[in-house]
């Protein structure tokens, strides 16, 4: 087994490359390219240097007549939620963004060990950021919608964290709760 420092090293070239990744991706993100669909990490240093506080997916429409109204919005996923297909994949998201019906949706994860207090809290952390990864020129830039399923964020509960497993509940819309097993190593 590695050192501790060795491993920190290790996290920190990693953190390095994905960060260089997603700044070659913000210039070609201020042109709408039918199909595109780009991940971006936003950390908060203050809680983990691991794991980002929110995930961007940039999914541009498929349609050309979409694509021509130069729209976007952001779709917050509520939090327990962000493994269902829909949310996840790369059908889901296309399938989200048709739905939706904008040239741009950024799909938004709240991600695991970081607090979110509700909705609002979130729209006002995210609200600069989104207007960052709206393409250029968009029609609606002074009035990004949020969307999400529900009226709140959902809430997610840690029951149990050691050795890199977490057992969390999650309260999804209708207030049911669903139990899963995270394995750190698999939280990006």
């Amino acid at each position: 087994m590695a050192p501790p420092m060795m491993l920190a090293a290790e996290h920190a070239l990693e953190k390095v490359k994905r960060d260089q990744i997603s700044l070659m991706f913000a210039p070609q993100l201020h042109e709408l390219r039918a199909g595109q669909r780009v991940e971006i990490n936003a950390y908060d240093y203050k809680v983990s240097r691991v794991v980002p506080r929110y995930t961007f997916f940039v999914v541009d429409s498929h349609d050309p007549k979409t694509l021509e109204k130069n729209t976007c919005a952001c779709f917050i996923t509520p939090q327990g939620r962000e493994r269902d297909q829909m949310f996840s994949s790369e059908f889901g998201n296309t399938q989200l963004s048709k739905q939706a019906g904008f040239s741009r949706l950024i799909v938004t994860h709240l991600n695991h060990g970081h607090f979110f207090q509700d909705l609002d809290s979130v729209k006002n952390q995210l609200s600069q950021k989104v207007i960052e990864l709206a393409p250029a020129n968009c029609t609606n830039k002074n009035q990004l919608p949020f969307l999400s399923i529900g009226s709140d964020i959902g809430k997610r509960y840690t029951i149990y964290r050691e050795n890199g497993i977490i057992v969390e509940d999650y309260r999804v819309e209708t207030n049911e709760v669903y139990r899963q097993v995270v394995f750190q190593s698999k939280l990006e």
